[in-house]
């Protein structure tokens, strides 16, 4: 539900910095990113000094996604936080099924862009995951979407009226709890891409919430995706 990608999109070259502890893993994960044709650069952490240094070096323009596990998460966001550069930085997460509990249990912040499967982990999966971020979108393996969804239905809802989003906003916002990336919602709604991002924006601000990821977790929770879908027009469904 939150991981649908364009697929005519494909991204544009992007650093990838590994910050990963295991040398076994680090090594594995950087074969396959290695395969990947997108990806102008790689670069290793030693989780130590390297990490604190690369996350300083990082480009203001935000073209580096650190990649790194949930062992690891922990210590990549406080890094990120201690080194200032917490706007800018992106994080893509490798998660395993086996890894469902410690992930409820680490707050991973707003800074995760995305959730890439380590079970059977490809190049083509990987390339996948930064298309679906160059679109706009949030990557997630469908049984991480599932494992959410769960929680999220077995949780006490109270319905939140939406009264601060207009018709428009409540239109995008089915579409982007629906997993379209900025780039498809202005396609189903006939506007420009900028003006899709606009709404995505203003959507974020009136909700308070830092990310796509924190509005679809809310409104799903709080019942204000199903308000929005009764509401929004036959061009959203």
């Amino acid at each position: 539900m939150l991981s649908q990608t364009d697929t005519a999109t494909l991204p544009e070259p992007v650093n990838i910095a590994l910050a990963v502890r295991n040398d076994l893993q680090r090594h594995g994960i950087h074969h396959l990113f290695a395969q990947v044709t997108t990806i102008a650069n790689i670069s290793v952490t030693s989780m130590t000094s390297d990490l604190d240094r690369q996350l300083r070096e990082l480009p203001a323009d935000s073209s580096t996604i650190l990649v790194t596990t949930v062992t690891d998460i922990a210590e990549v966001a406080r890094t990120t936080q201690e080194s200032g550069t917490a706007r800018n930085a992106r994080i893509l997460l490798l998660v395993a099924r086996n890894e469902l509990d410690a992930l409820h249990r680490i707050p991973v912040g707003p800074n995760v862009i995305g959730y890439v499967s380590r079970d059977a982990l490809t190049p083509a999966d990987l390339t996948d995951a930064l298309a679906q971020v160059a679109a706009g979108g949030v990557p997630m393996p469908p049984w991480l979407a599932e494992q959410l969804l769960s929680v999220w239905r077995t949780t006490p809802r109270t319905v939140r009226p939406a009264p601060r989003l207009t018709p428009r906003e409540q239109e995008a916002l089915v579409l982007l709890v629906d997993g379209f990336s900025n780039k498809q919602i202005g396609r189903r709604l006939n506007i420009s891409d900028h003006g899709a991002k606009r709404l995505v924006g203003n959507i974020l601000a009136k909700l308070d919430c830092p990310n796509r990821t924190s509005v679809a977790t809310l409104a799903l929770r709080d019942g204000l995706y199903d308000q929005c879908l009764q509401n929004a027009r036959p061009l959203t469904r």
